[in-house]
């Protein structure tokens, strides 16, 4: 007799679950792993003629309320090719919690979290598919309605997020603060409680965490979005993998199935061009240092974890962040010591406001598995930069000594120009500091305020 075939989608694991044939049981079925248009649709269609399947129902994830963003546009795409396959009816199902609810059931059944991740997927597509045959099983399935939260705005209805930023140093504090001032919800970790102090200052809840201690990341709470903004403490001593690598693997295990989407802060150093040349978002990433390999091995992770738990994630890169409190060489430029290096070779920067404007759109507006960079108009010479810099602080004109002279160490070789299109056209990023020009002299004045 015919069945319900129930799908948790993933663009890289697939959770599955199939009604009796009566359409008053769903049973967990399997978690597929894609792997190519032949393969999956093969497999799919495999999937319907063995369960004799008559209709599909597709978990499609709305925000709360009710609008659906770029993950349920993918959910949409992969509905309408799989009903082109098989022929069948295909409908979509609001599945929101479905994932954190198979997420608890699994937690609270005591299993471990190398186990949860395997029954998760499935799991979930069995929620969606019961919530479904409860409801009747409709033909025709109106759009998600708003969940009745109280931060929902009267007549508007347009839902607060809550963000979480792992991560409350110079970028993720000026993003909070952005956040907080539009009257939202903002929760920042930090490693102790005096900073925890400060944060709740600016109107921020302070979460205390250290991404390397397991036991702290327990504090954790769940989120509608998160920036993960953790940087290099140098003054720690641990080494950069420790901390970019291991601190977000612990991080991603637990935050699985607990946020709604995730924007990961990277790095341009991922890129090692020599040439002089234009980057974009599809350029090779070969980093010649060792800090940008670290950065690409800890973006890739990220990028390879959300895809193998359904998780929505965004990659933002980011060029060398300027501003208030932090001019880059200033206290070589008030002390007339010698700049090394090539003069001439490209440098790209971004003023943090602009840089907390590009993770605020990537949180309300990042597609999920898209790469963006976030950079200023204007790369410029070195030279350009340090000359700027000095007027600005009133210190000597900058003088150039080569690597290897004066004590400077080995030359880094990446030499390249970094391209904003993406993320001005796609998620309408304006720049308030285009070029340094402008960027620098406002830094410096707002650190005389």
């Amino acid at each position: 007799m015919p069945r319900i075939l129930g799908i948790d989608f993933g663009t890289k694991r697939v959770g599955l679950a199939v009604s009796d044939p009566r359409g008053l049981i769903a049973t967990p079925l399997e978690v597929y792993q894609r792997r190519d248009a032949v393969q999956d649709a093969r497999h799919f269609q495999y999937l319907v003629d063995e369960h004799e399947v008559e209709r599909i129902v597709v978990g499609l994830p709305v925000h709360l309320d009710g609008r659906e963003g770029a993950s349920a546009s993918l959910v949409r795409t992969f509905g309408t090719w799989l009903g082109q396959l098989t022929g069948l009816p295909v409908l979509y199902y609001d599945e929101r919690f479905t994932t954190s609810d198979a997420e608890q059931s699994l937690i609270a059944a005591g299993l471990k979290r190398s186990k949860r991740k395997d029954l998760r997927d499935m799991l979930a597509a069995r929620l969606l598919l019961q919530n479904y045959l409860d409801d009747g099983c409709p033909e025709v399935i109106a759009r998600a309605d708003p969940i009745d939260d109280p931060t929902l705005e009267t007549g508007k209805r347009r839902a607060k997020a809550t963000t979480l930023i792992v991560g409350c140093g110079y970028l993720g504090t000026e993003v909070a603060r952005r956040l907080v001032a539009r009257g939202e919800r903002v929760l920042g970790t930090s490693r102790s409680s005096a900073r925890g102090g400060r944060l709740r200052a600016q109107g921020i809840e302070p979460v205390v965490v250290d991404v390397l201690e397991p036991e702290s990341l327990r504090n954790l709470p769940r989120a509608d979005r998160v920036l993960y903004c953790v940087g290099h403490d140098r003054t720690v001593g641990l080494p950069m993998r420790t901390v970019y690598v291991g601190g977000l693997t612990r991080v991603l295990e637990t935050l699985a199935g607990r946020v709604g989407h995730l924007v990961y802060a990277s790095a341009t150093s991922v890129y090692g061009q020599t040439d002089g040349g234009w980057v974009d978002e599809d350029s090779p990433t070969e980093p010649r240092e060792e800090s940008g390999r670290v950065c690409l091995e800890a973006e890739t992770l990220a990028q390879e974890f959300a895809a193998g738990h359904g998780m929505s994630l965004s990659v933002v890169r980011y060029s060398g962040l300027y501003g208030p409190g932090r001019i880059i060489r200033r206290a070589a430029l008030l002390q007339g010591e010698p700049i090394g290096g090539d003069p001439l070779k490209w440098l790209n920067l971004i003023h943090i406001e602009d840089a907390a404007g590009a993770a605020v759109a990537a949180l309300e507006r990042g597609t999920p598995g898209r790469v963006y960079l976030a950079t200023d108009d204007c790369p410029v010479a070195r030279q350009e930069y340090y000359i700027t810099a000095a007027a600005c602080l009133g210190a000597p004109a900058p003088r150039f000594v080569a690597y290897g002279q004066g004590g400077h160490p080995a030359a880094s070789k990446a030499n390249k120009r970094v391209s904003n299109r993406r993320i001005k056209e796609e998620l309408g990023v304006e720049l308030a500091y285009p070029e340094i020009t402008v960027g620098l002299p406002a830094a410096v004045a707002a650190e005389a305020l």
